[in-house]
């Protein structure tokens, strides 16, 4: 672990990731009217979407390709052991239910006015996130789990947490990446669950010092809000109890999340005394 400690000059700074993950997401608002203008897209397509998330990583590494900093280092792409993986899959199950129902107390707590409630309202996104046809669930697999969780947690647990580590604690750097991570995505109803996720995610990022535990975590999460979006109120309502998910699948989620998240310091901890090729220095 020598390879991630007292080498601050392999990182950037907090105002170099800032200024990198601002210019990121500035350039990739302007992507989706240039998609209009040069190819015609509709920018409420589910191609444009694509696209969009796809470019999203592009900038940023270049910017740091420039900088001279080691990529696989910065961006936290190191790889760790099949039972990680498959226990951070366990362990987005048991967030994206906890993550559900604290949005649902969201709505609850804190009613907005008929005009901004509509604003904000997840039926903005419903159109273009419903698939219609065999094509369109893999291209929106490939955009809301597969490029999405990848790139996000890249420029956030990756890049911006590991600038923060190095200027702070690691408990302020996980919990001031997760509160920009929810004020990112520009909705009141997603701030606290996606910030609690948001702190999870970098917990598991900076214990395994990978992205892909968070990465597979953000997938899950994203996965079932797909098929959540796409599934009738009919079979969903299956799942709650009173217009809340129900006390024993919350309780399920809360006593999984537990024992998992004990458990994947017990693997990371195991695998990291084991001699490997996964934790063999980059």
């Amino acid at each position: 672990m020598e390879q991630y400690n007292d080498q601050p000059k392999l990182y950037p700074s907090p105002g170099e990731a800032f200024a990198i993950l601002a210019l990121t997401f500035f350039l990739s608002i302007l992507f989706v009217p240039f998609l209009r203008l040069v190819f015609g897209f509709d920018p409420q397509s589910k191609w444009s979407l694509f696209l969009t998330e796809l470019f999203m990583i592009v900038p940023a590494v270049m910017l740091l390709r420039r900088r001279g900093y080691p990529l696989p280092l910065v961006l936290r792409l190191r790889p760790v052991s099949a039972r990680v993986l498959a226990l951070s899959v366990f362990i987005g199950l048991a967030l994206a239910i906890i993550g559900d129902e604290i949005e649902r107390l969201t709505h609850l707590i804190l009613p907005l006015p008929n005009e901004l409630e509509s604003l904000f309202s997840s039926e903005l996104l419903k159109d273009i996130l419903t698939a219609g046809s065999i094509p369109e669930w893999i291209l929106l697999i490939m955009t809301l789990v597969v490029i999405a969780g990848l790139f996000e947690e890249m420029l956030f647990r990756g890049m911006l947490q590991n600038a923060l580590e190095e200027r702070m604690d690691i408990t302020r750097a996980v919990i001031s990446t997760a509160i920009i991570f929810s004020l990112i995505h520009f909705n009141p109803y997603w701030v606290v669950p996606i910030a609690i996720l948001g702190v999870f995610l970098g917990v598991l990022a900076w214990k395994s010092q990978s992205i892909f535990p968070s990465a597979i975590v953000h997938a899950v999460n994203n996965g079932l809000a797909l098929v959540a979006n796409n599934l009738s109120d009919e079979k969903t309502d299956m799942f709650l109890w009173n217009g809340h998910v129900h006390p024993l699948i919350l309780l399920a989620a809360g006593v999984g999340l537990y024992y998992g998240m004990r458990l994947f310091y017990r693997f990371i901890e195991e695998d990291t005394e084991i001699p490997t090729l996964l934790n063999q220095p980059l």
